[in-house]
């Protein structure tokens, strides 16, 4: 019984050894940079064109985002940098499911502004809605100007010129040349 004891006892003592080594390397880990920016090597490297473009630093020219109802309302993300970089993000009850990328023109994006210009979309409310009113999509529309993007928020009774503008945005997304970043989308 007195060698089971020693034997514990033993164990025990290494095993806090043991931890008490651990967490003092953890601690030099943490706070030596070599180690933190040293590179994790990888098994498999992907291809420069499987890697999604840098995040663009422009800002962002339009964007239009559709949610969800009870029913199959189609639900996305639509967003156009500045420099054209565009994103779109299907969720549901859509052609594209996941998150791709795009190019597009600044004629593209000139002509969705020119026609939120002669809808009048910036002297917009910017919410249409009904709170007692629960299984309708909302829609989302922004655009930018010179005091920063002008947003409109559309689930009950907009105006019916806010739809002219989303149809144009349809439109864009069909032209664009859209490539698969993942299948999965982006929440």
């Amino acid at each position: 019984m007195k060698t089971k004891n020693i034997l514990i006892t033993a164990f025990a003592i290494c095993l806090a050894f043991i931890t008490l080594s651990s967490c003092k390397d953890k601690k030099q880990a943490t706070q030596s940079p070599d180690i933190l920016e040293a590179p994790i090597p990888t098994t498999e490297s992907p291809s420069v064109s499987d890697l999604p473009p840098d995040p663009p630093a422009a800002k962002i020219a339009l964007a239009y985002r559709r949610t969800a109802c009870f029913g199959t309302c189609p639900i996305f993300d639509f967003e156009v940098h500045e420099n054209g970089f565009a994103t779109y993000n299907g969720k549901n009850f859509v052609d594209r499911i996941g998150f791709y990328t795009a190019q597009a023109t600044e004629k593209q994006i000139a002509e969705i502004v020119s026609v939120a210009s002669s809808i009048h979309f910036f002297e917009m409310k910017d919410v249409y809605d009904n709170e007692g009113v629960t299984d309708l999509p909302s829609v989302y529309v922004s655009i930018a100007r010179d005091k920063g993007l002008k947003q409109v928020k559309s689930r009950y009774q907009g105006p019916k010129e806010l739809k002219t503008l989303t149809e144009k945005m349809d439109v864009l997304i069909k032209e664009l040349d859209w490539k698969l970043m993942s299948n999965e989308n982006k929440d």
